[in-house]
């Protein structure tokens, strides 16, 4: 069982909800929900980095705000909050948030570019799941232009060893073809390095410049900021939670 998990009851006294015993007593009258299901049997656990607990209809964050900030990561930090070799990562770079926040999703280690953290598990959750098609756009130099054969290849969709890799948009930012913006949906483990190892170039940078509505822009190597509300509102209509 994930150390993560607190008693429905723990988790709704913490948000300012009520007291435990005052949750209890709520939960026995079918008001609470977790993940859109009623939940009436006391002493249940949930995992607040995963599931979306409401009352009456409305969202319960056990915080006193919602945290969604943006990292430019460099090359060569871990995309963890701790390493025990250690190794540098990314927990090193986000200090003084305000809050305890978590990586959504990762980049490996020599990616760098736009990465996303918050302390609200569900919203994190669904921008990372395949169903809700968040898109991430990558900014990829190779070492060599690719021929038309290969691009063809990538338009069509490449066979990797855990299925077809499909690239929504590609678009060309040099006339030489050796640096390239491809967009994708998915966030299989280093998909987009074995998508050119697959097909020949050999992948010499590698940023991420975009993740749903929010753009790398000119934040600094290494800097981090907080999203706006209107941002977080942009992540929320994009994830469809009301």
């Amino acid at each position: 069982m994930s150390e993560t998990r607190v008693r429905l009851n723990r988790y709704l006294a913490a948000s300012g909800v009520c007291s435990r015993r005052a949750a209890d007593r709520i939960i026995l009258t079918e008001k609470v929900k977790v993940n859109g299901r009623p939940v009436t049997e006391l002493g249940t656990k949930i995992d607040p980095n995963v599931d979306r607990v409401t009352v009456n209809g409305r969202r319960v964050v056990a915080s006193t705000e919602v945290i969604f900030i943006a990292l430019n990561k460099p090359r060569g930090y871990l995309t963890t909050m701790k390493d025990e070799r250690g190794r540098k990562c990314v927990k090193d770079l986000v200090k003084g948030v305000g809050g305890r926040v978590f990586p959504v999703g990762r980049l490996d280690k020599d990616t760098e570019g736009l990465l996303l953290f918050s302390n609200d598990g569900f919203a994190a959750h669904r921008l990372m799941h395949p169903s809700f098609g968040v898109e991430k756009v990558y900014r990829v130099t190779l070492d060599k232009p690719l021929s038309g054969k290969q691009l063809s290849s990538l338009k069509q969709g490449v066979v990797l060893v855990d299925g077809v890799a499909r690239v929504s948009k590609v678009r060309w930012l040099q006339k030489e073809g050796e640096v390239l913006e491809l967009t994708i949906k998915e966030g299989r483990k280093r998909e987009v390095r074995r998508i050119f190892r697959k097909l020949g170039p050999h992948v010499i940078r590698l940023q991420r410049v975009k993740f749903g509505p929010i753009v790398l822009g000119g934040l600094s190597r290494g800097k981090w900021r907080r999203l706006s509300k209107a941002e977080i509102s942009q992540i929320r209509k994009a994830i469809r939670i009301e």
